[in-house]
């Protein structure tokens, strides 16, 4: 049954009364008073010695938690990490979490709080450390968004802490179209195992939950990246996909089988996200547009679909094919050089994966090299499958 959480809003008056934003109608929080209160509530609960935020923009939640903190644990060291070190609203004037330096300004907060900006949480969590008890979650909301975020700190967690994530309903809050795909932090809310859940039940509109992180959670975190395939709503960045394997890879033991596991998920997404772009008649048109970026294009694969993908290319030169490294690369193929995926490095230009493969993709992301994934659905129609 789910627990719910007095709501503490003293916490909230102070900050409220000295945060200026920039513009008219911008938030002063991401959160409502209310949403507020409920964290506060929680905080003030279990007086946390090492809280982390992840997800920070303007920064108005950090100035309540601050002070929050303040009030019910001033020895508290609190951590605000944000993937951007602009504030997204506004990002020519002003930076992340400007309404928190405006309070901490007149306040003086007691705790130790440190900004961590610019990349994603797994860039920075061995900064951090272990012994995180309490984490709040407030990102992107889309998948993979905080479920990739929760399975990266959960290491670091301690026993007991909770965990607080925002915006659990604003697939169906949300008054902006692409609200509708924002379901990442109910996801986790549901997937979790865990020795308490806060959550008010009694109204769908309630767009806050809190778990309390147990043995539980630990043993059955694979219910959490099985979670992982349910279609995401973007893609990563090359060198956040490797940051974020890295730390599951040294945590999370069975390294072998997670990692191939990870391989075969990140292909299969990519996949989907291809068959997101409208009709085959547009994919091709993006494929195109893609290449043109790049000085080079290599096409992966030398069968049937690799020549029918220089077709589709139409009047685009390519400088060569490539193929796995236990495939002979004698000769050449369309008058064209091949060259093992292998030899082909960051910087020499994009390649096109018109066959599949997961250690191609792989090896793609480990180097960083550009890349496009061909959907399936655009082969079927070339009668490629």
């Amino acid at each position: 049954m789910y627990r719910k959480t007095e709501l503490f809003y003293e916490p909230l008056k102070e900050p409220y009364d000295i945060m200026k934003p920039i513009e008219e109608g911008f938030p002063a929080g991401e959160m409502s008073k209310e949403e507020q209160a409920f964290l506060c509530g929680l905080i003030r609960a279990n007086s946390p010695k090492k809280l982390l935020e992840i997800g920070v923009a303007a920064g108005g939640t950090t100035a309540v938690i601050g002070n929050c903190l303040s009030k019910v644990s001033p020895d508290a060291r609190m951590y605000s990490v944000d993937i951007s070190s602009r504030y997204y609203r506004a990002p020519e004037k002003e930076s992340t979490g400007y309404l928190y330096n405006q309070v901490n300004e007149r306040l003086r907060f007691a705790n130790f709080h440190k900004f961590m900006l610019g990349r994603s949480i797994p860039f920075w969590i061995d900064e951090i450390g272990a012994g995180i008890d309490f984490l709040v979650l407030d990102t992107v909301h889309s998948l993979p968004g905080e479920v990739l975020d929760f399975l990266c700190v959960l290491p670091y967690l301690s026993d007991g802490a909770i965990v607080v994530m925002h915006d659990i309903n604003y697939n169906l809050l949300s008054t902006y179209s692409n609200g509708v795909n924002s379901y990442a932090t109910k996801v986790l809310f549901s997937s979790v195992r865990a020795g308490e859940k806060y959550y008010d039940f009694d109204s769908p509109r309630t767009n806050i939950a809190a778990f309390r992180v147990n043995c539980d959670t630990r043993e059955d975190v694979w219910n959490v990246f099985s979670s992982l395939s349910i279609t995401w709503e973007y893609i990563p960045t090359m060198v956040d996909i490797k940051k974020y394997t890295s730390i599951f890879l040294r945590h999370y033991g069975i390294t072998e089988a997670l990692e191939e596991w990870l391989k075969s998920l990140l292909y299969l997404q990519e996949k989907a996200q291809a068959k997101k772009i409208g009709n085959v008649d547009k994919e091709i048109e993006h494929i195109r547009e893609t290449v043109k970026k790049h000085n080079s294009t290599y096409i992966y694969g030398t069968g049937l679909k690799g020549a029918r993908m220089v077709d589709l290319l139409d009047k685009i030169q390519i400088s060569g094919f490539c193929v796995s490294d236990n495939y002979p690369t004698e000769g050449e193929y369309l008058g064209k050089s091949v060259r093992h995926i292998s030899e082909v490095s960051v910087g020499e230009g994009i390649v096109v994966l018109a066959s599949d493969s997961e250690e191609c993709l792989w090896h793609i992301y480990e180097n960083e090299i550009p890349h496009v994934v061909v959907s399936d659905r655009l082969w079927k129609t070339y009668n490629c499958l």
